[in-house]
């Protein structure tokens, strides 16, 4: 919380979802392109592949540019952020990386 409030963002707390997952064994087609978003963060998911990280995901309390819920995403594993985004599931959505003006 006290990383993301740097950075800017509120969040719900309460909205706190967790899970275990699995980095592919290789980036290719929308995880290529997902990891691209990653590297221009400073992350890159080639290190970590076939590896598994926690999953948290909360929804963005001051997202002023949707009407819909936002959700930010961090991928952690050792206690290190490995990749994170800025997201909607909305039909016509959109995924960016955590800083406001990385918009993608």
């Amino acid at each position: 919380e006290a990383y993301l409030n740097s950075l800017g963002w509120e969040i719900n707390v309460e909205s706190e979802s967790f899970r275990t997952v699995v980095v592919p064994d290789k980036l290719d087609g929308i995880m290529a392109q997902y990891n691209r978003m990653q590297q221009a963060q400073g992350y890159d998911l080639n290190m970590h592949l076939g590896e598994s990280c926690s999953q948290y995901s909360y929804e963005l309390t001051n997202y002023t540019d949707s009407d819909g819920t936002v959700i930010v995403t961090l991928y952690v594993q050792d206690g290190k952020l490995i990749a994170a985004d800025i997201h909607t599931s909305a039909v016509n959505g959109f995924m960016h990386g955590l800083k406001k003006n990385e918009k993608q």
